[in-house]
């Protein structure tokens, strides 16, 4: 479907076809491209497994490429996979980092240099995206595995997502120029409706793309070390007392 198929579909929408018109081309392709940029980020439907990414040799810090949205994974030149992880985890040693890491918790994984095997999701540094654990002392590359944000639409590039999708756009660009205040178009009502038929439409591909399966979620156990306890008293009354602790 072509970007000027889509601004027709959003007019017909709007009842916006008869001359003078309420809005511009300019302003319909606004509300599109803010729709597909949603839907792609509410999805993940659009993954990129070829993006390189520089690294700086002596620094742990990786700028991820403009527009990631979620970041599953990354390889060396040679192939080497590098895996996401949490400060959480290397914090507590749920992962071996050059054969000490898993011995005890709080070590010195920051300093560490050498052959990266990690990316660590929740560190950040400005604009920097990512930490490398360990980190390279020399400059080179990686490319990413990673969901990411559509190209913007214009009239001659049309839209990203797969055409499948593409006319569930119409609903959250009409949601969105509906409750422009200063048009005449303005209706309460419709921007309800529409808005309550786009989250319909958005929730029901995030189903069809198993969106909840494209992201990395690991159910972890306690750290090595710690350990549920028994309860020292019982609760008495309204003053609840812990009865958990860890060692």
């Amino acid at each position: 479907m072509t970007t000027n198929e889509l601004i027709a579909m959003v007019r017909r929408r709007l009842v916006d076809v008869v001359a003078p018109a309420q809005f511009q081309p300019g302003d319909i392709i606004a509300a599109l491209n803010d729709a597909q940029n949603e839907f792609a980020k509410r999805t993940l439907c659009l993954f990129d497994g070829e993006t390189k990414a520089n690294v700086v040799g002596g620094s742990p810090w990786v700028t991820l490429p403009t527009g990631t949205i979620w970041l599953l994974s990354g390889r060396l030149a040679d192939g080497t996979y590098i895996k996401t992880v949490t400060e959480h985890e290397l914090e507590y040693g749920y992962f071996e980092l050059n054969g000490v890491e898993a011995q005890g918790r709080f070590s010195n994984w920051r300093s560490q240099t050498g052959t990266p095997k990690f990316l660590c999701t929740n560190s950040q540094n400005g604009s920097a995206g990512v930490r490398l654990v360990p980190y390279p002392e020399t400059s080179t590359s990686i490319v990413l595995d990673r969901y990411r944000m559509p190209v913007v639409m214009t009239e001659s590039q049309g839209p990203e997502i797969a055409d499948v999708y593409q006319p569930d756009l119409v609903f959250g660009a009409t949601a969105y120029l509906y409750g422009l205040p200063d048009v005449e178009i303005f209706n309460a009502a419709q921007v309800q409706i529409d808005k309550a038929e786009w989250a319909s439409r958005v929730e029901n591909a995030q189903g069809l793309l198993q969106s909840a399966l494209r992201m990395q979620h690991r159910t972890m156990p306690l750290p090595p070390g710690v350990v549920y306890g028994s309860p020292n008293v019982l609760p008495i009354g309204p003053a609840q007392i812990s009865n958990t602790e860890a060692s």
